[in-house]
């Protein structure tokens, strides 16, 4: 079992309680950055240095809800791009270019991908068709970027007609993010024929 106890804030009180008095009290902490990842449990005491004399000083100690410590989240956010070729055949490959930043202030530490598709309306939706996807696995630390070249396949399927690249990064929700609205970006109009 491991056990790590371990002060995350105090608060001074001044005022004397009477027999049968309870006082809430609202005590600000704050997690260390290196605080080994997992689950905990609250645990407050009372009286720590045994300042005050008491009739029972082994009940000063009171165990709380129990808590996660997880890592801070990133921010994935398709910064530039997607920039792919203007018109393309069907049955045809090519390479979109695509760059995420992360805006976020934890750092990335599961796989993520980046999915790029043909939109006919530029709105990503269900109806998107996805034409090429990677996954990598490097950690983005907050305010980096990665340029990724992405293959991209314009299958026989697709109906002929303007296009417009969209790019996802994170479409499969494997990294924890602040805000997963802002993980798509669109480009100008692109023709397959």
């Amino acid at each position: 079992m491991l056990v790590d106890i371990r002060n995350l804030g105090d608060k001074g009180v001044a005022v004397v309680l009477a027999p049968g008095e309870t006082r809430s009290l609202a005590i600000p902490i704050r997690v260390p950055s290196l605080q080994a990842l997992g689950s905990y449990q609250w645990l407050v005491q009372v009286d720590a240095g045994n300042v005050v004399v008491e009739s029972d000083e082994d009940n000063n100690v009171g165990v709380g809800n129990a808590i996660e410590v997880a890592p801070t989240p990133t921010d994935f956010i398709v910064s530039a791009g997607p920039a792919g070729p203007d018109l393309m055949s069907l049955c045809t490959s090519g390479s979109v270019s695509v760059t995420v930043t992360n805006a976020g202030s934890g750092s990335s530490f599961e796989p993520y991908d980046i999915t790029v598709y043909l939109s006919s309306d530029g709105t990503f939706d269900p109806g998107d068709l996805v034409v090429g996807s990677v996954i990598l696995q490097d950690a983005v630390n907050p305010d980096e970027s990665r340029t990724q070249n992405i293959n991209v396949f314009v299958s026989e399927s697709v109906v002929e007609g303007r296009y417009q690249w969209i790019a996802v990064v994170d479409a499969q929700n494997t990294q924890p993010e602040t805000d997963e609205t802002k993980t798509r970006r669109s480009a100008r109009p692109r023709r397959s024929c």
